[in-house]
């Protein structure tokens, strides 16, 4: 119980702090990246990735 009590509060405090201070949230939460566009893959959006 003390570990769930504990998640929500730190999960709370966490989601308060990210929406004030929006360059804390783009490093936590990272930026989009596309990786299809007009029903084509972006091939640059996978930097050097070996995906096939």
């Amino acid at each position: 119980m003390i570990g769930a009590v504990t998640l929500v509060a730190v999960n709370a405090a966490l989601n308060r702090w990210l929406v004030l201070d929006p360059h804390a949230a783009r490093v936590l939460e990272g930026t989009s990246t596309t990786v299809i566009k007009d029903g084509k893959v972006v091939e640059r959006s996978f930097g050097g990735a070996s995906i096939n």
